[in-house]
């Protein structure tokens, strides 16, 4: 414990016999190895995911971010029902990467909101929020309950107005 985050450490053991003051060292050739500690996991996961600015093919995603803040965010999407994705240590996933199950990166970087365009109109998007740190090709997500959010886009506009109206029984109180 008390060690530095991506640090390499180096270790020398020694074989001894005996106890107390009345130790007797092998000192030629003792057992070598190094150690580099990890990169530290994000302690918590962002809150309160919010969805605004939708049209039929975009929208806005925002969250708030957790204290201390992490390095980034990947977020990831799925049409239709709860995206099950679990990022992978040391990966580096980008905007807009296919992924396993029809899920999507939507998102991946060190902003608390982003903005998704090409989207399918008329569409429940589901979306999971992964805090993660970096150092240089290193990465360390937090995979313990990422927050969750849905969004829907717009349905599309029509293509054209009608052509033709016609109207029967026209009463005195009434059209069909």
């Amino acid at each position: 414990n008390g060690l530095s985050e991506l640090t390499n450490y180096y270790y020398r053991i020694y074989a001894f016999n005996g106890s107390g003051n009345k130790l007797n060292y092998l000192t030629n050739a003792p057992l070598e190895g190094n150690a580099t500690t990890l990169l530290t996991t994000p302690d918590s996961q962002p809150t309160l995911f919010m969805a605004n600015n939708f049209s039929s093919s975009s929208l806005d995603v925002s969250f708030t971010a957790p204290s201390p803040t992490p390095t980034g965010y990947l977020v990831v999407r799925k049409a239709a029902a709860a995206p099950s994705f679990v990022p992978v240590a040391n990966t580096s996933y980008s905007n807009g990467q296919s992924l396993p199950n029809d899920e999507w990166v939507a998102y991946s970087g060190a902003a608390a909101l982003f903005s998704e365009s090409g989207l399918d109109p008329g569409t429940e998007y589901h979306y999971r929020v992964f805090a993660f740190n970096q150092n240089g090709s290193l990465f360390s997500y937090n995979v313990v309950s990422p927050l969750s959010g849905v969004a829907s886009t717009l349905v599309g506009e029509p293509t054209s107005q009608p052509s033709d109206v016609m109207f029967g029984n026209i009463g005195a109180t009434s059209v069909d």
